[in-house]
């Protein structure tokens, strides 16, 4: 579990700012970027910016409309497999991290929660829960990850992020 996070009182932000700024640089496509360009719109990034601005419990409508168009950026770019991934060369590659970096957006909010460990569209053979699980060999190890450190990590992350957003909590706390 995270750690309580505090706005250090001498920051020339909020979480309101913070907040603000990523409903700007939502792209076209419903969903975020890295370098902010619609062309680089990936479900990491798309996800961090879900969880980021759920967890600013901002009652601003722009915040709770950018939070829909994020979902619903997942929603479309879900592979039949039922991960996500990143694009490379045109084709997506899917594969743990990404999926539980999706996890954790969709655990965020009490009401996509059952997205995570449920389906969008009978295409998807399985749930993103399920999907990422399938990355995880049986020593522990994650197929494909460049570092195991991360890989394991985030895949933990997701699961507790599941698990507490079940019980209504969150893995983050931020004040």
């Amino acid at each position: 579990m995270s750690s309580t996070f505090k706005r250090p009182s001498n920051a020339k932000f909020s979480k309101t700012s913070l907040a603000k700024s990523l409903v700007k640089d939502q792209q076209s496509n419903n969903g975020w970027a890295y370098n902010n360009t619609a062309a680089s719109v990936d479900s990491d990034t798309t996800s961090m910016a879900i969880a980021a601005l759920a967890h600013s419990k901002s009652s601003l409508s722009a915040v709770k409309t950018a939070l829909v168009k994020g979902q619903s950026y997942l929603k479309s770019n879900i592979t039949a497999s039922g991960a996500y991934g990143y694009v490379f060369n045109g084709k997506t590659v899917a594969n743990a991290n990404s999926t539980a970096e999706a996890i954790i957006a969709l655990s965020s909010k009490q009401a996509t929660v059952k997205y995570a460990n449920g389906y969008f569209t009978t295409k998807q053979a399985a749930s993103p829960l399920r999907a990422m699980l399938g990355y995880v060999n049986k020593t522990g190890s994650i197929k494909g990850a460049t570092s195991q450190l991360i890989g394991v990590g985030q895949v933990n992350l997701a699961t507790a992020a599941y698990r507490q957003a079940l019980k209504g909590h969150s893995v983050y706390t931020v004040k």
